[in-house]
């Protein structure tokens, strides 16, 4: 689909596992897996997940983690031009993360080694 992340429109009839990996595979594409510190200090890294596309798709990502994860409310909705971002930060993030890792599918490395080092910052601070 040419322009997808402006003119995607959300699937419909994906059973459960089917949503998740679509959910996966939109991460890998337009999303984010990021690393920051939280108002500059060092000893906080903290992770944040995005995704990228029309309001109708991250609408519809954001209705599928609600149903499935607990307390998901530090979410938050922006325009960047003229593409919406879905962002979710911290704890919630690595909440996002573990609902992905339901279900096997392939994953863009470059993008999900970024989890590697976050576990390797976090773990060297709290020693």
């Amino acid at each position: 689909t040419p322009r997808k992340s402006l003119t995607a429109e959300p699937p419909n009839g994906l059973d459960h596992s089917c949503s998740i990996a679509f959910i996966r595979g939109l991460l890998d594409g337009d999303g984010q897996i990021n690393i920051y510190t939280k108002g500059g200090n060092r000893s906080g890294y903290r992770l944040r997940v995005g995704f990228a596309g029309t309001l109708s798709v991250l609408t519809w990502i954001q209705h599928i983690l609600l149903e499935n994860i607990p307390n998901l409310f530090k979410h938050k909705f922006r325009v960047n031009g003229k593409i919406f971002e879905y962002i979710v930060e911290g704890d919630q993030a690595i909440d996002i993360i573990n609902f992905l890792n339901t279900v096997e599918t392939p994953k863009l490395e470059r993008k999900w080694s970024k989890l590697n080092t976050w576990l390797e910052m976090k773990n060297n601070n709290e020693t």
